[in-house]
This record gives structure tokens, C-alpha cells and sequence, in this order.
């Protein structure tokens, strides 16, 4: 009986010893419900972002916003603690800047005029920090709208009746300077629509054959 009793109790001990050395997991996982919005320059993008602790253990899992190299992109909160598969729900703020063309740098403005802007939001735990989950969001850019237009000069000529036979030494004329205020090419029309000049007397919108009636 003696040997026997030496077998058992070596037994326990192996089983206890494999024990200790099982190594906890880590895991995270994303579900974003919207991945694509809609909105115009000048307002925000608000995604909501649900995050599971998907591993074996209690877990603080972190966030950052990748391939935002314009930093429209931001999240908050930046981390969460969470249980074994508890949920916890962060938002994605895309903010798009106001399309200005005298404050927005080359890039800015390229990008606005673009239809997406697209960033990554990246969930990682920290007790592990190569595991990692990746979603990728969308913001749609609308198209807005606009024009100016300004006089290049003098708006004011003075002219005296003429007897002159040829047409160009009796006509006067004012320059234009048209720009297209919004974010998109645009076909803008130009027309008169109020005279207090007399009914013999004629208007005429010129427009050079290099100039396009689309503009950028």
C-alpha cells in the first residue's frame, strides 16, 4: 500500500503545477451599427462605437484614431475599463472645419473638396497591446453652395453721347471678378436683372471664349 500512496500524492502535484501555469487571454472586439454619415462643412460626425472585453480577464482597453492626417478625428472617452465580457460604448467625432477659403491650408481645402474622409479607430488591451481590433469610418462630404462677385475697378463711368459711327467707341464697359464659393465645380449663371438705362440702349454679360461657364 505504501507505493501507492506515493503515486497519488505525485499525481496531485503535476496536476496542480499545469494549473498554475495557464496564462490568461486577452481579446477585444468593435461593432460600429453606422459606419458612413453624412454631413457638410463645417459640422461633426458622430459615430458611436460599442467595445467588448472579449478575453479572459478584467481589461482597460484603449483607443486612437489612425490615418486621420488632417486630425479632424477624435474619441472619448480615449480608454475604458472593462470586466469579462462587459460592453461599453465610445464616440468617434469627425469635425469637419468651415469651408473658408481664406483659413484653410491647401490640404484642407483638398480634402473638402473631396467626397469621404475616412479614419480607422483602433481598440487595443492593455495587458496585451498587439492584441487589437480595427474599424474603419466614413464621413460623406455634402456639397455646399456659393458665388461672388465683385468688380475689378472703377463700378462707376462717366460717358458722354457720342456721334461716333462705330459701335465699340460708344460702348463703356465694366469688369467682373466671379467666384465660386462652394466646394464642388459649379455651372453659375450671370444674368441683369434690374436696368434704369433707356430702351434704345442695350446690356450685354461678355464672357471671354477661355473662360468656362464651370467653375472650380
Amino acid at each position: 500500500m505504501k507505493p501507492l500512496k506515493i503515486f497519488l500524492l505525485a499525481s496531485l502535484i503535476l496536476v496542480v503545477f499545469g494549473m498554475d501555469n495557464v496564462e490568461a487571454e486577452s481579446g477585444v472586439e468593435m461593432d460600429v451599427d453606422v459606419t458612413s454619415i453624412e454631413r457638410d462643412p463645417g459640422s461633426s460626425a458622430n459615430f458611436s462605437v460599442v467595445v467588448k472585453n472579449t478575453g479572459d480577464e478584467n481589461d482597460t482597453i484603449l483607443f486612437s484614431i489612425l490615418e486621420d492626417h488632417l486630425g479632424w478625428g477624435s474619441v472619448y472617452p480615449e480608454s475604458v475599463d472593462l470586466g469579462v465580457n462587459e460592453t461599453e460604448t465610445v464616440t468617434v467625432t469627425v469635425a469637419l472645419p468651415e469651408y473658408d477659403l481664406n483659413n484653410l491650408s491647401n490640404n484642407e481645402r483638398d480634402a473638402l473638396e473631396e467626397n469621404q474622409y475616412e479614419v480607422r479607430i483602433k481598440a487595443k488591451c492593455e495587458s496585451d497591446l498587439s492584441v487589437s481590433d480595427v474599424s474603419y469610418l466614413t464621413t460623406n462630404i455634402g456639397q455646399i453652395y456659393g458665388a461672388r462677385l465683385t468688380v475689378i475697378g472703377s463700378d462707376t463711368v462717366v460717358t458722354y453721347p457720342s456721334t461716333e459711327d462705330s459701335a465699340n467707341d460708344r460702348r463703356e464697359k465694366f469688369s467682373l471678378r466671379l467666384i465660386n464659393l462652394g466646394n464642388r465645380q459649379d455651372s453659375i449663371l450671370v444674368e441683369t436683372i434690374e436696368t434704369t438705362y433707356p430702351d434704345e440702349w442695350t446690356v450685354e454679360i461678355f464672357q471671354s471664349p477661355s473662360c468656362s461657364s464651370s467653375f472650380s
